[in-house]
């Protein structure tokens, strides 16, 4: 009897670990596959403009606690991408490709926190 109830034990805490690594496991991989970018925390952040990497980056969140995180890039040589991800324990990131001079817009329902964006070149 005591040997049966350790072996459980055993597989609540491996089932326990491969949940964590699930959880983990969208983040990262949404954050390595936007190289070389920038990522910010768009919880209370209005529209922002930036210059970045030859091109020209638009990122920001409407409603609040609800509405759309959103990124937009344009450049105009170069194939480019906008990547907009909520900030959910199981998060959800949307990428758009485009072709030079045509702007890339990506948006998904925001989180209430921890939303992020991101602008690529190829």
């Amino acid at each position: 009897m005591y040997e049966k109830k350790k072996h459980r034990r055993v597989a609540w805490v491996i089932g326990g670990l491969a949940l964590g690594a699930l959880v983990l496991a969208p983040a990262a991989a949404a954050s390595a596959s936007t190289t070389p970018s920038s990522a910010v925390d768009s919880r209370m952040v209005p529209t922002t403009t930036k210059k970045v990497g030859g091109g020209l980056w638009q990122y920001g969140r409407d409603g609040f606690p609800f509405g759309n995180s959103w990124s937009n890039y344009h450049h105009p040589t170069k194939y480019h991408s906008a990547t907009a991800c909520d900030g959910a324990i199981f998060v959800t990131c949307k990428q758009v490709v485009k072709a030079k001079n045509v702007w890339a817009k990506a948006s998904v329902p925001a989180s209430p926190a921890f939303n992020t964006a991101y602008w690529n070149t190829y």
